[in-house]
């Protein structure tokens, strides 16, 4: 039951941030992957709350994914996502 809830806390975790990085590139205009603009594009991007936010939590999501990887079976918690 604990994997259950682990795995659960992985995928929640995971589609939240990138929800919240989503929603900080909609209020920053979105970006455009080009040589020309690509330093103004990052500053732009760095400067979003909700995408470091994101970010960190994606980031969680995936050591708590290692965790759980490292004390069950791949064919046993895959199927939960």
């Amino acid at each position: 039951m604990r994997t259950a809830l682990y795995v659960l806390t992985c995928v929640v975790m995971l589609v939240s941030g990138q929800i919240l990085i989503k929603i900080g590139l909609n209020l920053k205009g979105g970006f455009q992957f080009s040589v020309v603009s690509f330093w103004s594009e990052l500053g732009k991007i760095l400067t979003s709350g909700y995408i470091w936010l994101g970010a960190f939590v994606t980031i969680s999501s995936g050591f708590l994914w290692m965790d759980v990887l490292s004390k069950k079976e791949l064919s046993f918690v895959y199927p939960f996502i």
